[in-house]
């Protein structure tokens, strides 16, 4: 039965590189995508600026197509350089960005521990896996620079994160500030 298995899985296997887009394919798929996709966002602002008879529209169509490129080429940008990061930091990255995101309630908050946190943790174990002595002057200048700024941070960060908040006022009961007396009703009830 194993074999059978193995055999229709290379089967198959061999099946789909063959139709494996090449390329050229790929090619003609982004240019034809972005063609159309670009295409269609004009013919969309120029017609939402003729439907509100607003020209801005025009103007803020640019800006979005503009912003909408940039963030591709920066995302990009991004992957290449989360690609060159080593693993365990990126196994690390991964389960602390959720963790703490949620603990903080605030991603941004949360990406300004994981630097600092980092800066601590890169800092401790380069002094001590290296030793101090042994570091260039630069080196030993990044180290002690990290170190102050990650744990100055941290100190911070723990106390703004450990304040209690704003001083309130009693919430106030309004049924017991009212000066007329509502009087009941001597009604029969209705469930009799």
């Amino acid at each position: 039965m194993k074999k059978l298995f193995k055999k229709l899985a290379d089967w198959t296997k061999a099946k789909l590189r063959k139709i494996k887009p090449g390329k050229n394919a790929y090619k003609g798929a982004a240019f034809a995508l972005l063609s159309v996709a670009i295409t269609l966002w004009i013919v969309y602002s120029i017609l939402t600026s003729i439907n509100i008879k607003d020209k801005w529209i025009l103007l803020f169509g640019l800006a979005m197509l503009i912003a909408v490129v940039l963030a591709a080429f920066i995302t990009s940008w991004l992957i290449k350089l989360i690609h060159n990061i080593p693993r365990v930091f990126k196994i690390a990255l991964l389960i602390a960005i959720p963790l703490l995101a949620v603990t903080t309630a605030n991603p941004i908050t949360a990406f300004i521990l994981i630097l600092l946190i980092s800066l601590v943790g890169a800092s401790i174990m380069v002094i001590k896996k290296t030793g101090f002595n042994s570091l260039t002057k630069v080196k030993k200048v990044v180290v002690v620079f990290g170190l102050l700024i990650g744990i100055s941070g941290l100190v911070t960060s723990l106390f703004l994160y450990n304040s209690n908040g704003y001083d309130l006022n009693p919430i106030i009961n309004a049924a017991k500030q009212s000066e007329t007396k509502i009087q009941t009703l001597q009604l029969e009830s209705p469930s009799k």
